[in-house]
């Protein structure tokens, strides 16, 4: 399901315009990165979180060269998921 698919199913079950949907995601957009950039974690809707986490320096292997290969410190997000969203998945 991309985007548009899923903002045109939202409206149709809550009623609310297409356009208002966008709107909403926009702005939630806008707020999660405002909050990503203060290192604060987000629980976006009930069962997922977006954490921010500093990925340490470190090596590995470069199978094209046999050699190693340095990846610097970085900042990167990662998604938490609740048991019972896992549970739904499994359950497919």
């Amino acid at each position: 399901m991309n985007n548009k698919e899923f903002i045109k199913k939202i409206a149709a079950e809550t009623g609310y315009s297409q356009g208002s949907i966008k709107e909403v995601f926009e702005a939630a957009e806008a707020v999660l990165i405002e909050q990503l950039k203060t290192d604060d974690e987000v629980k976006v809707i009930k069962g997922i979180t977006i954490v921010p986490h500093v990925q340490d320096a470190h090596v590995i292997p470069n199978p094209f060269s046999g050699g190693t290969t340095e990846v610097p410190k970085r900042r990167i997000i990662k998604a938490k998921f609740s048991q019972s969203l896992k549970d739904v998945v499994k359950e497919c």
